[in-house]
């Protein structure tokens, strides 16, 4: 089974998440509840899809999705994605020639880390925390 969240990369609201499921009746069957006012006796064709995850009712969620891919469309979502490769890319190539910051790890699709040079003789982790405390209190 595969999950992903639409809401990381692709603009979807928070609560709108993607799975693909190999054995959705091993799924079913663990998350079922099965009090009698909700029994659907002799409806065993019917896909009751609150037995697919945890809550019990199921909002709308899918339609934020379909909204999306009907208004960028896949090239656009491909447009998109490949524009923020290419920023990350850029930014790593620009941080890594200053001399003030290094590369922790090189961009992959849009992720990378870099840190603050510490001054000599100064823990970098303590000073890059220092950095970020001090930024985050600001």
């Amino acid at each position: 089974s595969i999950v992903f969240n639409p809401h990381k990369w692709l603009g979807a609201q928070f609560d709108c998440s993607i799975q693909f499921i190999r054995q959705p009746e091993d799924l079913v069957r663990t998350l079922a509840i099965k009090p009698e006012f909700l029994k659907t006796l002799g409806h065993d064709g019917i896909i009751n899809y609150s037995e697919w995850s945890v809550p019990l009712g199921r909002r709308f969620r899918a339609l934020k999705l379909w909204f999306l891919l009907r208004a960028y469309g896949l090239e656009g979502l491909r447009a998109m994605i490949r524009n923020h490769v290419a920023w990350s890319e850029g930014l790593a190539a620009r941080l890594a020639r200053e001399v003030d910051f290094e590369l922790v790890s090189e961009p992959m699709l849009s992720l990378f880390s870099f840190r603050h040079k510490a001054p000599s003789g100064t823990n970098p982790d303590e000073h890059n925390l220092r950095l970020v405390n001090a930024i985050n209190t600001d």
